[in-house]
């Protein structure tokens, strides 16, 4: 899966007198710039905050890397270094119950339909091609995960990829093994798995679509 890491450049202990304005005046003008993330000030260090600088390929952010390094807002040396990756395995679903595969489909097309609306997103190209359903509902997840920050099968949502990809894993993928629904009471790993599932998909549909709304930071 992609490395979200690959591509961003790690900025620390920011002084709390530096607005986010700054930073970004310095940093959007090298090639490539795609988005800056800054964290909270942090109490237990004097208020510091650390920043991610997002680029749009590896080469750029190894050029952003060079252009940055000597930068300097007001006496601040921004020093960027390289975010580090952090190698995750990919995860494995537990045997999911017989005919689950219907079940996922549409509940993570109702999701889809939901974030697509909170995102303003007025037409998805994966309601125009006509795919055997295991592969549809492949792409469903993969469209959640990479458009939406979703991971579906752990059933976790971010904001940011890198986030994402270390709570979650590089790609959550779906067992091939099956058990009969008759006794899924048995299986009590694929039952909790399921559940968690479904309980989270009726809360955030019941949430309805979040209005993203523009905060300002300083």
């Amino acid at each position: 899966g992609f490395d979200p890491n690959s591509v961003t450049l790690y900025l620390k202990a920011i002084p709390v007198k530096i607005s986010r304005w700054e930073v970004l005046d310095t940093v959007k003008h090298t090639p490539g710039f795609v988005s800056l993330s800054l964290s909270e000030p942090l109490k237990s260090q004097e208020f510091v905050r650390y920043a991610w600088v997002s680029y749009d390929s590896e080469d750029n952010c190894a050029k952003g890397k060079l252009l940055l390094e000597d930068a300097k807002i007001n006496s601040f040396r921004l020093a960027p270094i390289k975010s580090q990756s952090i190698k995750k395995p990919a995860r494995i679903t537990p045997p999911l119950a017989e005919g689950r595969e219907k079940v996922d489909l549409e509940l993570s097309r109702k999701l889809i339909a939901l974030l697509d609306e909170e995102k303003e997103i007025a037409e998805n190209e994966l309601w125009k091609v006509e795919n055997e359903p295991l592969k549809q509902l492949d792409l469903q997840i993969l469209y959640l995960r990479k458009v939406h920050g979703l991971c579906y099968y752990s059933a976790e949502e971010y904001d940011d990829e890198r986030i994402l990809s270390a709570r979650c894993g590089p790609i959550y993928l779906r067992s091939s093994a099956r058990i009969p629904s008759s006794k899924l009471n048995e299986y009590v790993n694929t039952r909790i798995f399921q559940e968690r599932i479904d309980l989270y998909v009726e809360k955030r549909l019941a949430k309805g679509p979040v209005k993203i709304s523009k905060v300002l930071f300083y």
